[in-house]
């Protein structure tokens, strides 16, 4: 079954804590999907994984379907897919398709301040998945 971790943010910015996260499953060798449902979003955090320090390196690729299967352990992503071996996902922004985050053994789910939806959403999947086992 799916465990789905809460982070809870001390602000408004998700891309800061996502990047942590990412960094230290990378150093744990545990490949893991970014999902950023925004194009732009997407675009700007894969900007942001380049340059958020001087001369810091995080192994990940942008991804679209049509790329098919690829080896980076870290994939940015807004359309449901395997790009690669992943079993974590992360949600930096938007919601990704219920039907297809069950696949993951884990979810990373970034809380800001006064959050009042996805807790509760995760909440209620997590319980909609123990009624089908």
């Amino acid at each position: 079954m799916t465990r789905v971790l809460f982070h809870q943010l001390p602000g408004e910015k998700r891309a800061p804590a996502v990047l942590r996260e990412a960094v230290r499953l990378f150093g744990e060798e545990r490949p893991c999907l970014i999902w950023v449902q925004d194009p732009g979003h997407r675009a700007a955090f894969d900007e942001y994984l380049w340059n958020y320090e001087k001369l810091a390196f995080v192994p990940h690729i942008n991804w679209a379907p049509e790329m098919g299967e690829v080896v980076d352990p870290i994939v940015l992503l807004g359309e449901a897919g395997e790009p690669n071996d992943a079993e974590i996902l992360l949600v930096a922004e938007g919601m990704p398709p219920e039907d297809w985050v069950g696949r993951f053994s884990e979810i990373h789910e970034f809380l800001p301040p006064g959050d009042e939806e996805r807790r509760p959403f995760w909440e209620n999947w997590q319980k909609k998945q123990g009624e089908r086992t």
